[in-house]
């Protein structure tokens, strides 16, 4: 992942952390003033509650913004370490690719079969994989659906809503991500039902 910076991101996570806590000190601070005006036997329609209950679901909305950016933020730490992973194991084994490749020409029949054994392995357990094939079909077609809500929500009719993920193939990557392994999933299923 180019241009991703670690400390950036995680002084970002423990800004939205902290930012959180204040908040959380203001709410509550916000529910003593409510019970002190009750307790003064002030009445509801008094101008202070509307002010107080304003401002608690507008800390309320904010706590779910920042929330949301600390997911994603934390997701994409995770992404990070994992694309680190990857390159360090992808530049070992293309280092004995060579020798792979001597090995594998030497012995193709045995390699063949071990290959074949796994890949029957694979097929075997396949129809195993279906629950999670429909799990992640579900959670392809929430995001997918939340995603058109959220494009009606900004102001795009249905046409232009549809149009716009339609243009965008299956959606983000990570639904892209979801969709590869479902499909994966149903085609290993439909090979091992052969």
């Amino acid at each position: 992942m180019q241009g991703f910076d670690s400390k950036a991101n995680k002084d970002r996570q423990e800004a939205i952390a902290n930012r959180q806590q204040e908040m959380k000190r203001r709410v509550y601070a916000i529910d003593a003033e409510i019970r002190a005006l009750l307790e003064q036997t002030v009445p509801t329609t008094d101008p202070r509650f509307d002010t107080l209950k304003k401002e608690s679901h507008e800390i309320a909305a904010e706590f779910e913004t920042l929330g949301k950016e600390l997911k994603t933020l934390r997701e994409l730490e995770e992404l990070y370490l994992f694309t680190q992973t990857v390159s360090e194991v992808v530049k070992k084994v293309t280092q004995y690719r060579p020798f792979v490749k001597e090995l594998i020409d030497e012995h193709r029949p045995e390699v063949t079969a071990c290959l074949r054994d796994l890949v029957n392995v694979l097929f075997d357990v396949a129809d195993d994989l279906k629950p999670e094939q429909r799990r992640l079909l579900k959670m392809r077609a929430v995001m997918l659906y939340e995603y058109f809500g959220e494009l009606k929500a900004a102001g795009f009719d249905t046409k232009e809503a549809l149009q716009i993920i339609l243009s965008q193939g299956s959606g983000s990557g990570l639904t892209n991500f979801f969709a590869s392994a479902g499909k994966a999933f149903g085609d290993a299923a439909g090979k091992a039902k052969r």
